[in-house]
C-alpha cells in the first residue's frame, strides 16, 4: 500500500497512513533515514523547538505536515497550568498555541520549500502533537492554504466550542478503547473544551464502534461480539500507544502483513 493519503481512499485507510507517518517522526532522525520518508516523499523539511519536532513533507501531488507527541512531563505540567488564549476562530488552549507559534516560521518555510502552496496538505500528530495538528490546520486555512484533513491519534481536546464549531477542516480523531487522554478533563472551571470532526474509536478487539454508541456500550458490544476469544489486553496507557493504534488501523485497511507492523513492539 502506498503510503500516501489519497482523498479517494476511505477513512480507516488513510488513518492507517498517518498512523504509520505518526510513528514515523518518533524515529530519531526521520527527515534523514526513515525509508518511509525517502521511499514515499521528494522533499522532507523538519522543524524543531525544544521538545516540538516534526516535519513537512512533499511529493509530487501532496503535502503532509507531522508533529510528534511528546512524552516530556514537563510539557504536561505546563499544558495542565495553562489558560486559553482568544484566536480570530475562537479561544485555543495557551500552550499548544505558544509552542506552534515557536514553529510556525519553519512549518511556513518549509511548505513553500517544498512547493506546496496550491497542494492539498494532510495533518496529523499523536496525542499532544495531534493538537498542534489541529491549530495548524487551523491557521493553514485562515493563511490561504488549502488543508484536505487532519488526523488525530489519541489527542486531548485543544479548543473550545466556539472554535469547534468554526473549524475549517476535515477532521478524524482516532481514539483507541480506552485512551484516557482524549476525554481528560483540563483542570480549568470556567474554560470549556471540545473535539472537532469525527470520532473513530476503535474497539477492543480492532472493531471500529458505531458512529451512535458511546465507549462503555461500544465497549460492551464488542465484548460480546468476541465471547471465546481469549483476554484482549487494554487499559488507559497501554491504549494510547501509537504502536497499538498502528497494529488495529493496519487490520483494518487490510495490512497485517506490513513488515513495519510485524516489527511492532508486542501488545503483551
Amino acid at each position: 500500500m502506498p503510503l500516501r493519503p489519497d482523498a479517494g481512499a476511505d477513512r480507516v485507510v488513510n488513518a492507517y497512513r498517518l498512523a504509520r507517518i505518526s510513528k514515523a517522526i518518533y524515529h530519531d532522525d526521520p527527515a534523514g533515514s526513515h525509508p518511509l520518508f525517502s521511499d514515499t516523499f521528494t522533499i522532507v523539511r523538519p522543524f524543531r523547538w525544544e521538545s516540538v519536532y516534526g516535519v513537512v513533507a512533499s511529493s509530487d501531488s501532496l503535502a503532509v505536515v507531522a508533529f510528534r507527541g511528546t512524552d516530556d512531563n514537563r510539557d504536561w505540567l505546563g499544558a495542565l497550568s495553562a489558560a486559553q488564549v482568544r484566536t480570530p476562530s475562537g479561544r485555543v488552549h495557551s500552550a499548544v498555541a505558544d509552542w506552534l507559534d515557536h514553529v510556525w516560521p519553519s512549518v511556513l518555510a518549509g511548505l513553500y520549500d517544498c512547493d506546496s502552496v496550491d497542494k492539498p496538505i494532510w495533518l496529523t500528530g499523536h496525542s499532544l502533537g495531534g493538537g498542534l495538528a489541529l491549530l495548524a490546520a487551523m491557521r493553514l486555512h485562515e493563511a490561504g492554504f488549502d488543508p484536505a484533513a487532519v488526523y488525530t491519534f489519541g489527542t486531548p481536546r485543544v479548543m473550545d466550542p466556539k472554535a469547534v464549531a468554526a473549524f475549517p477542516v476535515n477532521c478524524v480523531r482516532v481514539v483507541n478503547n480506552e485512551d484516557a487522554v482524549p476525554d481528560a478533563p483540563w483542570p480549568s472551571l470556567l474554560e470549556e473544551y471540545a473535539h472537532p470532526g469525527e470520532r473513530l474509536l476503535l474497539t477492543p478487539s480492532g472493531a471500529v464502534a458505531a458512529s451512535r454508541h458511546g465507549p462503555w456500550l461500544a465497549r460492551r458490544i464488542d465484548r460480546a461480539m468476541t465471547i471465546g476469544e481469549g483476554p484482549i489486553r487494554s487499559g488507559f496507557i497501554h491504549d494510547h500507544m501509537l504502536d497499538r493504534y498502528v497494529e488495529k488501523l493496519a487490520r483494518l485497511a487490510g495490512e497485517e502483513g506490513d513488515p513495519f507492523v510485524r516489527s511492532l513492539p508486542p501488545s503483551w
